[in-house]
């Protein structure tokens, strides 16, 4: 009944343009400045913990695929993801992220550059100016992005999988084993927390703290044989860490690492 790829709006797109002023008397978004509501303060607030954990996984995801130590530069990477996201908000625009998407990419082209992320940002902002390029990729076929959106996201949950297992994560022990399993269905599966008409934890938001919240309740609550063998396997993990050589010396005066 319709074109799958319907170009009507490329042409009739300017080359280089600037959003609307936003007017949400008639249903047009563009750029505004900030309005400060403290019902919408505490509404994304538990958002945060999602993507200060989000922002984690990243870092480690690509710390992974490229054998360095970025455990240093963690503050930072979180840091900048929140000044990234107050300079978007003052004009209107989203809430930033690392994106998966992002790192999904890198693990596919094994390119880790960050002169070419440098680039990558460039052009990004220069073509956010071309309302023409905005509707060539609005008029792209949700399958064809939907289908590059699952290979990307399934990397990062691989390579989550992929640090789990060369950490020694024992999932035998069901003090590792329900917490993240219930985070992960919740996660995944769009699960929602209603708690009243305009408030609500869903995603990733609440998977997040079901993970952190269960894993020290459920430590709280077990048996001693359980709590001695989550324990155990701490300390493991550290004494393997320090005997394959993964602890690093940071030095003050040119930042390299040794």
């Amino acid at each position: 009944t319709h074109w799958r790829v319907n170009w009507d709006g490329v042409k009739g797109a300017d080359w280089i343009g600037f959003p609307p002023k936003s007017d949400l008397a008639n249903g047009i978004v563009g750029w505004h400045f900030p309005e400060f509501k403290w019902a919408f303060v505490l509404l994304v607030l538990p958002a945060v913990i999602a993507l200060i954990a989000e922002n984690t996984g990243h870092v480690k995801a690509v710390a992974e695929m490229t054998g360095a130590d970025l455990d240093p530069y963690m503050g930072r990477a979180i840091g900048a993801d929140g000044v990234g996201t107050v300079v978007a908000s003052v004009v209107g625009g989203s809430p930033t992220t690392t994106y998966a998407e992002n790192i999904g990419v890198m693990a596919a082209t094994r390119v880790y550059s960050t002169a070419a992320y440098f680039v990558a940002a460039a052009v990004a902002i220069i073509f956010g100016f071309s309302p023409k390029f905005g509707a060539v990729i609005s008029a792209t076929p949700g399958g064809v992005l939907g289908g590059i959106t699952v290979v990307l996201y399934g990397m990062i949950g691989l390579l989550g999988a992929k640090i789990w297992k060369e950490n020694r994560v024992d999932f035998g022990n069901p003090l590792n084993l329900v917490p993240v399993a219930a985070g992960i269905i919740i996660a995944i599966g769009d699960t929602s927390l209603k708690f009243t008409d305009t408030f609500s934890l869903s995603g990733i938001a609440l998977g997040t703290i079901v993970v952190v919240l269960g894993y020290h309740l459920a430590h709280a609550l077990a048996p001693q044989h359980l709590r001695e063998r989550a324990d155990a396997e701490r300390v493991e993990q550290t004494l393997n860490v320090v005997s394959s050589g993964d602890v690093y010396e940071q030095e003050v005066d040119d930042g390299q690492r040794r």
